[in-house]
């Protein structure tokens, strides 16, 4: 299902190569290093990846009002297509199918990689946090403040006035949403990968928890 296999190709400095791969932006430093050639000289195109195991991403509405969001993580099949669609689609008031997700390309803005614990998290705070800048963009050209716009059904809408979102973009507006570790990252420890779960049944006669497939235990309290 998932071959050792991948495909390379030179033009002129340039290689490129096509591969399985979650990690781009640190195989392709490896891959130059290996080389002796410069990083610049190399992308990696890896738009999808199949049961392998913070971020930077740039996201534009374009002139037909539809958005398109980019950055080098892959899909690993933990749902990142269809999750980056929601949140761009839900911020700038358009339907599903007028976004576009371009993952797995190391030309693109740089992500933390791809895995199961901080994929989504990351990948999709940075495409909030773009939705935002953007939002604020098209206030603007309304001549209003973001938290009085309303993106809906492909219509940008401000006190008043109501036009077509692809009316109120001048060109393309673009915007880069980048998330950094802070204070909660000190504060807080947030872990979802190999988590477990279970139907639990509770015995009022036993006093005892038990669930299918797991040994039976007390439960701290049994009244």
């Amino acid at each position: 299902m998932e071959p050792y296999a991948a495909i390379a190709g030179w033009q002129v400095e340039m290689l490129t190569l096509r591969a399985a791969s979650q990690m781009l932006k640190y195989n392709l430093n490896e891959l130059a290093d290996a080389l002796g050639i410069a990083p610049k000289n190399v992308r990696i195109l890896s738009p999808f990846v199949g049961s392998g195991f913070g971020s930077k991403l740039g996201i534009a509405p374009d002139a037909v009002a539809a958005a398109l969001v980019e950055t080098d993580m892959t899909d690993i099949g933990t749902g990142t297509y269809a999750i980056l669609t929601q949140i761009a689609a839900e911020m700038l008031g358009l339907p599903a199918s007028a976004v576009e997700i371009r993952l797995g390309d190391s030309d693109l803005p740089k992500s933390a990689g791809s895995g199961g614990s901080w994929g989504a998290p990351s990948a999709g705070s940075s495409v909030f946090l773009a939705c935002e800048v953007l939002r604020r963009q098209i206030a603007a050209t309304l001549d209003g403040k973001d938290n009085d716009l309303i993106l809906k059904d492909g219509l940008a809408m401000l006190g008043n006035r109501k036009m077509p979102l692809s009316d109120v973009i001048d060109g393309t507006l673009q915007a880069i949403g980048t998330i950094e570790p802070g204070e909660i990252d000190e504060a807080a420890h947030q872990a979802t990968f190999g988590a477990f779960f279970a139907e639990v049944r509770v015995s009022a006669v036993r006093a005892r928890c038990g669930c299918a497939g797991c040994t039976e235990a007390s439960p701290p309290d049994a009244s």
